[in-house]
């Protein structure tokens, strides 16, 4: 049986990825593809980040 390791991001990635989204003009989902992660884990950050501001 495998286990797999959590990755973690930090703040600077799920930012720029965020920027991504929103500036680039490609959809959520390309953009997680592109970086290798779940568009739903993007679509969380979109989130996090939108309400700290």
């Amino acid at each position: 049986m495998s286990v797999r390791k959590r990755r973690s991001y930090d703040t600077e990635f799920k930012k720029n990825a965020v920027l991504l989204t929103e500036d680039s003009g490609r959809t959520v989902a390309d953009v997680a593809d592109s970086l290798g992660v779940l568009k739903d884990m993007l679509y969380r950050w979109r989130r996090e980040i939108s309400q700290k501001i």
